[in-house]
């Protein structure tokens, strides 16, 4: 469908991105999504990290109140599982979503008062092969490895179509509209060195989300501690909650709640001694990537 003979042309990678956004996305095939995709990512000017010593945030909703459960209840489900795209999965693929606060995790799942919820805290360990930079951030880059202003042009315009396609807000039931992050992140995670992506929260792009290939969870996420929580205020950037703690008696992945529970409200740096890591990221990307307010 697209000529990519001559893909430095600003002009021509706009009209065949204008060519593939029309499309009737819930009749096409998720594969011919994927080929057209990968003539459309070229040229894109990756930006790679080596994320490591960083806690992320898992949060699932349960129907009632939590009174015990295993690791693997907070982790990604089983394949066989995930009957529906994600913004990073397709149907029948395990894929890790987490945050790198706790708000931001809350807010992703549409958080409400009286919601029951079981929050799980990981650390990241970066990936050990020398120079190994397993991570890829969604985002507009400053530069290209090129100082030919063709190339710069169409770098910018097909990472502005994965930022687009990585925020955009996808209501219940339309999730045929994830097809398109979901190819790129297909695409993306084809490097066989690649085993995870970092995009802008859809619900404040100043905070990042990351998701990680199941291949990896085991790998470079250690379990850490897990929370049970009943919400019982959501304000802006804070939700106030009725918490119990889980831990483990041994080493075995059954966890048993601490009888003693606290109201708190938590923040952006509940749980991880109130470190902004948001903004540790920010800082890392600054010169790298084009800021983009909500």
């Amino acid at each position: 469908m697209f000529d990519n003979s001559r893909p430095f042309q600003p002009a021509r990678k706009l009209h065949y991105i204008s060519e593939y956004l029309i499309q009737d996305f819930e009749k096409l095939e998720y594969d011919e999504i994927y080929d057209q995709l990968t003539t459309l990512l070229s040229p894109y000017n990756s930006i790679l990290l080596n994320l490591g010593n960083i806690a992320v945030f898992r949060v699932r909703k349960f129907e009632n109140a939590i009174t015990d459960f295993k690791v693997e209840d907070i982790l990604n489900p089983p394949s066989n599982y995930v009957k529906r795209f994600g913004r990073c999965n397709r149907v029948n693929q395990s894929i890790f979503y987490g945050a790198f606060d706790i708000v931001t995790a809350l807010k992703e799942i549409d958080a409400k008062v009286g919601d029951h919820l079981c929050v799980g805290v990981f650390d990241l360990r970066p990936e050990t092969e020398p120079y190994a930079q397993p991570t890829f951030v969604l985002g507009i880059p400053k530069e290209v490895p090129s100082g030919d202003e063709d190339m710069r042009v169409t770098s910018k315009i097909t990472s502005q179509l994965l930022f687009t396609e990585f925020v955009k807000n996808v209501k219940m039931g339309d999730e045929f509209m994830y097809k398109t992050s979901s190819a790129i992140s297909n695409y993306l995670l084809s490097d066989k060195y690649k085993d995870s992506i970092i995009y802008p929260s859809v619900r404040d792009y100043a905070t990042w989300n990351i998701a990680l290939e199941d291949s990896a969870v085991k790998k470079r996420l250690k379990f850490l501690v897990s929370f049970s929580l009943e919400v019982t205020k959501v304000g802006v950037d804070s939700f106030n909650v009725i918490e119990h703690m889980f831990f483990s008696l041994d080493k075995s992945s059954d966890l048993v709640k601490i009888v003693n529970k606290q109201e708190r409200t938590l923040t952006f740096g509940s749980y991880i001694e109130g470190r902004n890591q948001n903004e540790i990221i920010n800082n890392l990307l600054k010169e790298k990537l084009y800021v983009r307010e909500k």
